[in-house]
Order: structure tokens, then C-alpha cells, then sequence
């Protein structure tokens, strides 16, 4: 089994011989403890998973100011799949973002919530991409495989 280890930034782990993560953030320093006073999502784990030469991009809750951060830093990795971050939260996911990951499609893990969420302003950029979404909300559990030469989707529990 694998133990507890802390992460940071730049960290990477490889799981078998196919499958490697590499943290993105948060990085260790008192900036982001500062701001998970206010935000615990700031210590969101943000992960890119390469998957026998497929990328899929874990953004967990990530907060808006780690999002600019990652930017700003032109630092957002290409990946086949995006995770949208917090279920689609208005705040993150934005245009400069998504021009960095270049995303050939993007899950959103999202139910019943009062917050809105996905915010339709989400659903706009990534239709912008030209990156088709799919919705647990929509369409039950995704299901994504991976080939070298595409990416095989299947939903299950289709709901409404």
C-alpha cells in the first residue's frame, strides 16, 4: 500500500508503470497559509495525472487566487480532460485558464446544490473551447477511457 506523504508544488508519484502525478499546487508557503484562514480550498490539491501518454487535470476546490496564480505563471499543462474545479463554481475556469490547458473535454462533478453551480458562465467558456462538458448531474457517473489514439466516454445512471 502507499503511505501518507505530505505534498507540495512539483512533487511527483509515480503509481505502477504507466501512471504518474504531478502536483500543481498549492505551493508550501506561508502565502497559502494565510489564505486558508479565510478559504480552506486554498489547499486544494491540484494534480495533472498522465496516463500512458493521455493527461487528465484534477483541480479539486480551486480557489480563484491559486487559479491566477498558476496562470500568471503560465504554468496550466495541456490536459486531455479537465476536472472543472468546485463543481463549476463561477470564480474559477476562466478564459486564460483554459487557453493554457487547451481541454478536449471537461467533467464537472455536480447535484442538486443551491449555489448554482455549474454557473452558466462556466458552461460559456468551455462551449467557447469548443470543449464538450459532461455533467454528473446530467448523466450519472462519467466513465473515461484512454487509447493512444482517442478517448472513449460513457456515462452510466442517465438521470432526469
Amino acid at each position: 500500500g502507499y503511505g501518507v506523504r505530505s505534498v507540495a508544488a512539483h512533487d511527483t508519484m509515480a503509481l505502477g508503470g504507466n501512471i504518474k502525478l504531478t502536483v500543481l499546487a498549492p505551493p508550501d508557503d506561508l502565502r497559502i497559509s494565510r489564505e486558508a484562514i479565510t478559504d480552506g480550498n486554498a489547499w486544494s490539491l491540484l494534480l495533472l495525472a498522465d496516463l500512458a501518454g493521455r493527461s487528465l487535470l484534477l483541480t479539486a476546490d480551486c480557489t480563484a487566487a491559486a487559479e491566477q496564480r498558476l496562470v500568471d505563471q503560465l504554468a496550466w499543462p495541456q490536459a486531455d480532460v479537465l476536472k472543472v474545479a468546485h463543481h463549476g463554481s463561477a470564480q474559477t475556469t476562466q478564459t486564460a485558464m483554459l487557453a493554457q490547458v487547451r481541454p478536449v473535454i471537461a467533467v464537472i462533478s455536480v447535484g442538486t446544490n443551491w449555489y448554482g453551480h455549474p454557473a452558466d458562465a462556466v458552461l460559456e467558456r468551455l462551449q467557447g473551447q469548443g470543449c464538450p462538458v459532461f455533467r454528473t448531474d446530467e448523466s450519472g457517473a462519467v466513465c473515461i477511457g484512454f487509447s493512444a489514439e482517442r478517448l472513449i466516454i460513457r456515462t452510466y445512471c442517465r438521470l432526469g
